[in-house]
């Protein structure tokens, strides 16, 4: 299943204070993510959680910016 917000994602991941847990951080900084989005240094701790329950997701999940090439192919197939 491919996750596509921040808040499926906190969802697929057991909840904002599961995830809080995973960061040992207050679940109202989680709360923040669910309305704000992923800031890109929660990448590295999430991503492969994800992954491990078997979904997917862009790289925009986690606000990572794609390299102009990727755009660039990306316009040209629409």
């Amino acid at each position: 299943m491919k996750v596509s917000s921040a808040n499926k994602a906190i969802d697929v991941l057991g909840g904002t204070q599961a995830v809080a847990d995973i960061f040992g951080c207050n679940y109202r900084v989680v709360l923040n993510w669910r309305r704000r989005g992923f800031p890109p240094d929660t990448y590295w701790a999430l991503a492969p959680e994800l992954m491990l329950k078997g979904h997917t997701f862009s790289p925009l999940l986690f606000a990572q910016k794609l390299r102009r090439a990727d755009t660039e192919r990306r316009a040209s197939r629409d």
